[in-house]
């Protein structure tokens, strides 16, 4: 199977990456500055200083550079290479990003108990990427 993405999924796909990583670099920059963001949703203050916002010592929402980085620069290197190898790792990377947050939705829901807006844009701007990958995927087997 040879996966094709097309012009309008690889923007769609990119611009929905530089949201997540605004979002990401927004919220590390704001704990490294041990500042606590406007919240509009509900309590961002709880959800990011609890103990779920560190995984390994290190802040998740610089995981969360990590990964919309990672994702950026697999369809940056797709674009330039076309390599079929490249575009289904960046694809299979989406699936990662989406249990993340699941996870994380979990936690704000049943154990932290509180929201954060910069949480669940994240979130859905991983579902909209796995949403693109699942999409690129069939429209690829469909056409091979």
């Amino acid at each position: 199977m040879t996966l094709q993405i097309s012009v309008r999924q690889f923007w769609g796909m990119f611009a929905c990456t530089c949201i997540g990583l605004m979002d990401a670099v927004y919220l590390t920059v704001e704990h490294y500055m041990n500042a606590a963001p406007p919240c509009y949703v509900g309590s961002c203050e709880t959800v990011l200083s609890s103990s779920y916002a560190i995984i390994f010592g290190v802040p998740v929402a610089v995981w969360g550079v990590v990964y919309y980085g990672a994702v950026m620069t697999g369809l940056l290197w797709y674009q330039r290479t076309l390599s079929n190898r490249i575009l289904a790792l960046t694809l299979l990377a989406t699936l990662s990003g989406l249990v993340s947050s699941l996870y994380f939705f979990a936690l704000m829901a049943w154990v932290i108990e509180a929201w954060c807006q910069y949480c669940l844009l994240s979130g859905v701007v991983s579902l909209i990427l796995f949403v693109h990958s699942v999409i690129i995927t069939i429209q690829s087997w469909r056409y091979s």
